[in-house]
């Protein structure tokens, strides 16, 4: 018989299984691999995404098709603070995101998977020289997340686009 303790949303849990069945090794295992958040880049930038496909910036070399995301140009004449508010009243809209800190040209949020409630950490930035809205998308834990942060951040770069009439597509 197999005993074992986990920590699964916060709440610690002792498990006996004679097997144990092979998602709920996988889930483990993901748990504990690469867990904690991303510490921020040289100077002010987002900070760069691992080596696993779990992550998405717009500030990461265009050439790395895994995790780079087009930034969001910002429009003539749109002041940049109006800009980070139009991005983080469709990350408010979302039902599971949050957004945790914000200065005028910087926010950081958190969004919970539907099903699992795994946390992701989003952050964004408005560039004021290159009139650029970066975003940074991540999971905390495990190695992949199916595509859910690059769907999650072309929904929410293509919202405000769409808000602003400018041209911006992501890539195919």
């Amino acid at each position: 018989m197999l005993r074992c303790r986990a920590r699964i949303f916060g709440n610690v849990h002792t498990m006996r299984a004679t097997r144990m069945r092979p998602w709920l090794g996988a889930v483990l295992v993901g748990l504990a691999i690469g867990s904690g958040r991303a510490q921020p880049g040289p100077d002010g930038l987002l900070p760069p995404c691992p080596s696993t496909p779990n992550c998405v910036s717009s500030e990461t070399d265009p050439a790395d098709r895994l995790h780079f995301v087009p930034p969001l140009p910002l429009p003539d004449g749109l002041d940049p603070i109006a800009a980070l508010d139009a991005f983080e009243a469709i990350l408010r809209s979302e039902p599971r995101t949050e957004v945790i800190d914000r200065t005028p040209l910087r926010l950081r949020a958190t969004d919970r998977t539907r099903w699992l409630r795994f946390v992701d950490d989003v952050e964004a930035r408005v560039d004021v020289e290159a009139r650029l809205l970066h975003v940074r998308s991540a999971s905390r834990v495990g190695a992949g997340d199916m595509g859910a942060n690059r769907r999650r951040v072309e929904a929410w770069l293509g919202a405000v686009a769409k808000a602003w009439g400018v041209a911006w597509h992501a890539p195919r």
